[in-house]
């Protein structure tokens, strides 16, 4: 008959096999992780089960819309200051001719004459010539000022004759009076619409370019004493200069 063992070693022994039991099946199973539950974001309802997941992209957010640029007021206007309308904006106001001179009146002979802008100022004649006496340039009866070619003289009177005689006369007078030479290089004109005669004399070596007119019984004459170097153009100068004659009633 086997004798038995104690109660307490059974015990002891009992507890033994079961603590090494319950450690040899702890280390005999691998640790599984659990996995992490996957976080649904927020586009996703929770489905009914048995139900098939479709995978979504996750929702992006609209792009910010970029604001249109304020356009800046406009400045109000000061007091009293005046706003051009558009159509006189884009006009251009356009510089005065620098071509046209001062214009001049005769306060003798009955002509007024505006002449092309250039140096020099108008000297009125003290007195009207009587067909008579000597002409000179600084005489009293001789309406002058300098030009461009040299100086401009003017005068005139009363005649009975025609444009041929009383042009021949006038040569004549600064033949006798000056020792010109006859005529020379004569050409017949109209300026405005008044015949001319129009030549060129030489006085003691020096050229000068006149022209004579008659309108209405008065005779007008208009000479050049020439610069050098202005001989070729000072006829056809003096020609243009009085296509802007006036002739003003007496």
């Amino acid at each position: 008959m086997t004798p038995s063992l104690p109660r307490s070693i059974v015990f002891l022994i009992w507890r033994s096999v079961v603590f090494a039991a319950i450690v040899g099946a702890c280390s005999s199973s691998p640790t599984a992780s659990q996995p992490s539950a996957a976080v649904p974001s927020p586009s996703q309802a929770p489905t009914a089960p048995g139900s098939s997941v479709v995978a979504t992209a996750p929702a992006t957010a609209p792009p910010l819309a970029t604001p249109a640029p304020v356009a800046a007021s406009p400045t109000p206007p000061a007091p009293g200051a005046t706003t051009p309308s558009p159509s006189a904006a884009s006009t251009t106001a356009m510089p005065a001719s620098a071509s046209v001179g001062e214009g001049f009146q005769s306060p003798v002979y009955p002509y007024a004459l505006t002449l092309p802008a250039m140096a020099g100022k108008w000297r009125p004649a003290e007195q009207a010539w009587d067909g008579l006496r000597k002409v000179e340039m600084a005489g009293p009866y001789t309406d002058s000022r300098s030009v461009d070619d040299g100086a401009l003289f003017i005068f005139g009177g009363p005649t009975a004759d025609g444009l041929e005689p009383f042009s021949n006369d006038i040569a004549a007078h600064f033949r006798r009076f000056h020792g010109c030479t006859q005529m020379q290089g004569r050409r017949d004109v109209v300026i405005g619409d008044v015949p001319a005669i129009a030549f060129t004399q030489k006085c003691a070596g020096q050229l000068f370019a006149r022209t004579v007119l008659v309108n209405d019984g008065f005779g007008l004459v208009a000479f050049v004493s020439v610069n050098l170097g202005s001989e070729k153009v000072a006829l056809d100068h003096l020609i243009g200069w009085l296509g802007a004659l006036e002739w003003m009633t007496r």
